[in-house]
């Protein structure tokens, strides 16, 4: 367990003010995620040097999310950042997960049971299956540095409205197949540099 100190500093690096309980579900995931990361490898280390920058970014793009939202997608959530620690500063949300793999599924569902984070889902399979079997609308979308495919941004679009937000997190290249179809498909609204990583990013934008 990390120390409710180390949780602290995290919460006044990023000028937000103190919220235990946040604290104290963001404990719970950091130890499942040891635990699970022993056997199904969710990340490259286990170290708190790794996975402090990781839990950082998602609770630093909190501050910035629309409060007008309520719906969201994670594509390719993998081992749940940043949708994870978005979900627990931004309880309202309905967030759902996206991932290839069963076994980070099934982690992502333990994550989402132990805490008990409310209207939360994980789906396995490929995203442009969870597109073409749903008929959801969401107020916003986010991945972290999956390749995600034209065609998949295409459906995304058909699944948004005029405000729907994109989130992209990424390092120095955007975070899709072809980059430059992601700027004639969508408009860009803000860029972020993420301040604890100079190579990180977070990218909206909105349907063009």
């Amino acid at each position: 367990m990390e120390s409710a100190g180390e949780y602290y500093k995290i919460f006044q690096r990023l000028s937000l003010p103190f919220d235990p309980q946040a604290a104290e579900k963001i404990d719970v995931y950091i130890n499942l995620l040891k635990k699970w990361n022993s056997r199904i490898n969710l990340t490259a280390s286990s170290e708190w040097s790794v996975l402090e920058p990781l839990l950082l970014e998602g609770i630093w793009a909190s501050r910035i999310y629309p409060e007008d939202a309520k719906n969201h997608l994670d594509l390719g959530s993998g081992a749940g950042f940043p949708a994870i620690p978005l979900k627990i500063m931004v309880p309202r949300m309905k967030l759902d997960m996206v991932d290839s793999r069963l076994k980070r599924v099934s982690f992502l569902e333990t994550v989402t049971s132990e805490l008990k984070l409310s209207e939360s889902s994980a789906f396995h399979g490929r995203i442009t299956d969870y597109l073409d079997t749903n008929d959801k609308e969401w107020d916003c979308v986010s991945w972290k540095g999956l390749k995600i495919k034209t065609k998949d941004i295409n459906k995304l679009i058909k699944h948004t409205h005029g405000k729907t937000q994109f989130w992209i997190f990424h390092g120095r290249q955007l975070a899709a197949e072809e980059p430059e179809r992601v700027e004639k498909s969508l408009r860009l609204l803000r860029r972020e540099k993420f301040p604890y990583k100079s190579e990180w990013r977070l990218s909206v934008y909105l349907p063009e």
